[in-house]
């Protein structure tokens, strides 16, 4: 009896676990493209230049 509530427990938050990671995945919202800049110049795919000209070229375009 016990390793069947044992398996019932198990099952639950596997399920638990399962459904929540799902609901990460799928509510997480696209990047914003400040945030994709920051990462591509941290990851050095792009210079200190580059960085701030696109930076600059985000803050005209959101004015």
């Amino acid at each position: 009896m016990i390793v069947f509530w044992i398996a019932i427990i198990v099952l639950a938050v596997w399920f638990l676990r399962t459904l929540f990671a799902q609901n990460q995945q799928t509510s997480s919202e696209p990047p914003s493209p400040m945030e994709i800049a920051k990462a591509r110049y941290a990851s050095g795919e792009i210079s200190s230049d580059e960085y701030y000209e696109i930076l600059d070229n985000l803050k005209e375009k959101s004015q």
